[in-house]
């Protein structure tokens, strides 16, 4: 049996986890639910396994926010099929978790072991021009703005160093 990856953030009591069980599946759901309420969507705890498991095959990052016993959000680091080198990152935190820094210490622990790992050697993140709370996360985590319109784009470079 393979372990359950575990990364460490800057903050002790916060950490990324993969998810592994049906219970965090179920937990991982309530808090996507919690983070988009007004959305009215239709999802099952199978499907967020079905996502898992196929993120897993994919060698997609693919991680609960944890902090101290409670999911606190997700994050998801996937290639991006316009160009192989580069991940795109995406998150949510629940409603309760919001404005203590969580997703930005989240975001920078996910991109320094998603390049550690070798596997881009970018990061992109998109964000809505209304979001300015999540282009704020970007930024305090080190990305760049290279674009913007209706969707902002921002990307951090791997470190010359790996």
């Amino acid at each position: 049996m393979n372990e359950t990856l575990i990364i460490p953030t800057e903050r002790p009591d916060v950490v990324l986890r993969q998810l592994t069980t049906p219970e965090d599946d179920q937990a991982y759901l309530d808090v996507f639910l919690a983070a988009y309420a007004g959305l009215n969507l239709a999802l099952t705890a199978q499907d967020i396994q079905k996502a898992r498991l196929v993120a897993a095959r994919q060698g997609q990052l693919y991680v609960g926010i944890v902090e101290g016993e409670a999911v606190a959000g997700g994050l998801h680091i996937r290639r991006n099929c316009r160009q192989p080198n580069q991940g795109i990152i995406s998150y949510f935190l629940d409603p309760a978790f919001r404005r203590r820094g969580l997703a930005t210490v989240a975001v920078r622990a996910a991109c320094t072991h998603t390049f550690a790992q070798g596997r881009y050697k970018s990061i992109l993140g998109e964000v809505f021009h209304t979001n300015k709370k999540s282009k704020n996360v970007l930024g305090r985590a080190g990305f760049t703005a290279v674009s913007e319109g209706t969707v902002f784009k921002f990307e951090l470079n791997a470190p010359a160093d790996l």
